[in-house]
């Protein structure tokens, strides 16, 4: 089954308006823009849901449809309202609400959707909508908002974002699992594309960077608060096949809030990243005291996830910070530690590979290793390197050419991204990391602490996502390009 040509209009439409809005200098057009992309990802999803048997009471009841937008309308319209008279609480309810996820079925499986900032995100176009049929559209442009005086790099990785959201929507057309690339247009690509624009509008000043900090160090000390009783109770929710895997292994994982642990330590790596960033740049002592000691109470909770990748990605955030606050003889020290961090996981840090391939045997999650599931997706390509196999459709497309297993995923964004979309696809991805990069380490950030932070953190993003994936369908990913674009102005 292939996409309708309705849902591909709709698609092209979601992720056209969000991509626009990323380039377009007249704040007018700008959250015109989003708000069409908003109202079709919203279109897009409804059209995939309505005809469901479960809904067939809601469609029988409009009075109760009426009521529920009403009750919406008046909740998002209070967040525009105080979003318009303190700019500043919007960006601070998106850090806080950011890795909170809440489990939501969509058609025939539940996914963990992100609500919570999806009505942070919806009440702060509002007050964009507000703001420009009230004549105050100054009012949304910053010193980092597309100007005719950016940069190049800053100009052109807004393009390739762009380019990026379009090319998924447009591989739609093709896939064979059209429901996995409505529900990533809908609930991940347009809406964090509208987050950036949202965010980079903003005037970042040092104290509202350091509320975020403290709003997301906040927001994952609860998550590691919840993970650390999980692992003294051996009491797990949200995933019930992880609690029962957890019966047949000598370590125990948690995964807090999250379905996966894996999830959990990504958020949990980059807070103590970005708060080791707010330690080493000459804070006073209390506040440097009270930072190490959130970073080591992370750092507990991460332990306990056993998730290798994240221990990777903190790893290279802390080195390059190191780098970064030492300069050469820093590089030399972050050499070091990253060889004696790689030395100590190895010998008692983490299950062995066999051991968490078990686990996720158990889980159902692969039946082959990683390496096959790399090399099969390389396979994929090469068979349809020009265009992929559609959005979405690694899991299916996998099954059916490479090996009948129960959840196929390559756990390697590149990979994913050249199986699904070819050379299309490949293309932006490549620009966005490249250009990303420059926009961050130019000038280089080293006596600039934000910057330094953002850049360390988005190295530890990214060595995630070359193991665990999740890369522009993840908002964090978003909000650093955002405060990569604000800070460097």
């Amino acid at each position: 089954m292939t996409a309708s040509s309705s849902q591909v209009i709709v698609a092209l439409l979601a992720c056209g308006g969000a991509g626009v809005a990323l380039v377009l200098r007249d704040p007018r057009a700008r959250y015109a823009a989003v708000g069409l992309g908003l109202v079709a990802a919203v279109g897009l999803i409804v059209g995939e849901v309505w005809d469901q048997e479960r809904f067939a009471d809601l469609r029988g009841e409009p009075g109760a449809v009426v009521l529920g937008l009403l009750l919406a309308g008046m909740a998002l319209g209070a967040a525009g309202a105080l979003f318009v008279r303190n700019p500043a609480v919007f960006a601070i309810a998106a850090v806080a609400v950011l890795p909170l996820r809440l489990p939501v079925q969509v058609g025939d499986e539940t996914n963990f959707l992100l609500v919570p900032l999806y009505g942070v995100i919806a009440g702060g176009w509002l007050r964009g909508a507000w703001l420009v049929a009230r004549g105050r559209a100054e009012e949304l442009q910053s010193p980092s908002s597309p100007r005719a005086s950016d940069s190049p790099a800053s100009r052109w990785l807004c393009i390739a974002l762009a380019a990026a959201l379009v090319a998924y929507a447009l591989a739609a057309a093709w896939s064979e699992d059209p429901r996995n690339a409505v529900v990533t247009v809908s609930f991940f690509l347009t809406p964090f594309a509208v987050l950036l624009v949202l965010l980079r509008d903003l005037r970042w000043y040092r104290k509202l960077v350091a509320q975020a900090l403290v709003a997301f160090a906040a927001a994952c000390a609860v998550f590691a608060g919840i993970a650390l009783w999980q692992y003294v109770a051996r009491d797990l929710f949200l995933n019930k096949e992880l609690q029962d895997a957890n019966q047949l292994h000598l370590y125990f994982r948690v995964n807090s809030v999250f379905r996966d642990p894996n999830v959990l330590g990504r958020y949990l790596a980059l807070a103590i990243v970005a708060l080791g960033a707010w330690v080493a740049w000459q804070r006073p002592p209390r506040q440097a005291i009270a930072g190490a000691l959130v970073a080591a109470f992370l750092l507990a909770a991460l332990a306990v996830t056993f998730s290798q990748t994240s221990f990777a990605a903190l790893i290279a955030g802390l080195a390059l910070l190191v780098w970064l606050r030492l300069g050469l003889r820093g590089a030399a020290l972050a050499t070091g530690l990253v060889i004696a961090a790689v030395g100590a996981m190895a010998v008692v840090g983490v299950p062995s590979d066999d051991s968490i391939q078990r686990e996720r045997d158990d889980l159902g999650e692969t039946s082959s290793g990683r390496a096959g599931l790399i090399e099969g997706g390389i396979d994929l390509f090469e068979e349809k390197p020009v265009a992929g196999w559609g959005s979405g459709s690694f899991a299916v497309s996998f099954r059916r050419e490479i090996a009948r297993i129960e959840k196929p995923v390559s756990h390697t964004e590149p990979v994913t991204v050249a199986a699904e979309q070819g050379v299309i696809g490949l293309i932006p991805y490549v620009a966005i990391v490249l250009l990303s990069a420059l926009v961050m380490i130019r000038p280089w950030p080293a006596s600039d602490p934000a910057r330094a932070g953002v850049l360390a953190c988005y190295a530890a993003l990214l060595i995630h996502t070359l193991g665990y994936a999740a890369f522009l369908t993840d908002p964090i990913t978003w909000t650093l390009l955002a405060l990569g674009l604000a800070l460097r102005e």
